[in-house]
């Protein structure tokens, strides 16, 4: 199942760099031999460049490798090796697009087996900090070989939480409402469609020949969408707001489930997803 943790820290990351967007795109092409290449690409606005370079000084990090150049060759391919066993760097370059800087990277794997892909799309921004989550919150996969190919993709276990019988019953608040902000007035919704305006990510699978089975949610064609999210279009809908604000409340695995049906959205909430392909 897609772990509501990876939406909380998207949540949570763009608080912190309130009316500034970013979009990170995982793409992986798998072969029918278990190789492949993983495509991480990020983008971020010209405001959000101008932070984290602040946010750096205010650190004590002149001397790093400046987010002006976006495109750090030599850090991306000491880096590989956080996808997982044998993973290589392959090539890389800085990209423009849409008043947006940002790079894009290759890794090639030979074995899809040992690839390794945290489940918050945040972890691949580098903000001076540890920011990749631990071993639990990864995405792995399972391979068998043959004249039609067996894809598992397996997401992060989620810990069972203790029920708290403090939360058994909803709080009255003085208005009549069962929360302070059971609705969302005009005023925080201007807010939050500056917050997250832009925001982009995406995780996605692309096969070498025809898918012929998969009970992933999002297929077309040779491609699996895992997660996609495009806050712009959440935003146009009242319900976004109010499924954003749960995500991170005592509502947040309904707000989810619900945030599925969204227009820009899609999720997959399986624990597993299986596809065949030849």
């Amino acid at each position: 199942m897609l772990k509501k943790m990876c939406l909380t820290a998207v949540l949570i990351f763009a608080a912190l760099l309130l009316s500034s967007c970013f979009e990170v795109t995982t793409e992986i092409t798998l072969n029918k031999d278990g190789s492949g290449i993983l495509l991480q690409k990020v983008m971020f606005s010209e405001m959000l460049i101008s932070q984290m370079e602040s946010m750096s000084g205010d650190m004590g990090m002149e001397g790093e490798s400046s987010t002006n150049s976006m495109y750090d060759e030599d850090k991306l391919k000491a880096e590989a090796s956080k996808y997982g066993e044998g993973i290589v760097f392959s090539s890389g370059s800085e990209i423009s697009n849409g008043g947006k800087k940002g790079y894009e990277a290759y890794y090639n794997f030979s074995d899809i087996r040992n690839l390794r892909i945290g489940n918050d799309p945040s972890s691949v921004i580098d903000m001076g900090g540890d920011m990749n989550g631990g071993s639990e919150d990864l995405i792995k996969f399972d391979f068998k070989k043959g004249k039609t190919a067996h894809l598992t993709i397996l997401m992060p276990e989620e810990e069972a939480e203790a029920p708290d019988a403090s939360s058994s019953a909803p709080e009255t608040m003085p208005n009549g409402k069962t929360t302070p902000d059971a609705e969302m007035d005009e005023a925080s919704m201007a807010m939050m469609k500056q917050l997250f305006s832009g925001m982009k990510f995406s995780y996605k699978i692309k096969v070498e020949g025809t898918i012929t089975e998969t009970d992933a949610d999002n297929a077309d064609g040779s491609t699996v969408t895992i997660m996609e999210m495009d806050f712009d279009k959440i935003m146009e809908n009242p319900e976004g707001f109010k499924n954003l604000e749960n995500i991170q409340g005592e509502n947040s695995d309904a707000a989810v489930k619900a945030m599925k049906d969204l227009e820009g959205v899609k999720i997959d909430l399986k624990d597993r997803i299986t596809v065949k392909f030849k």
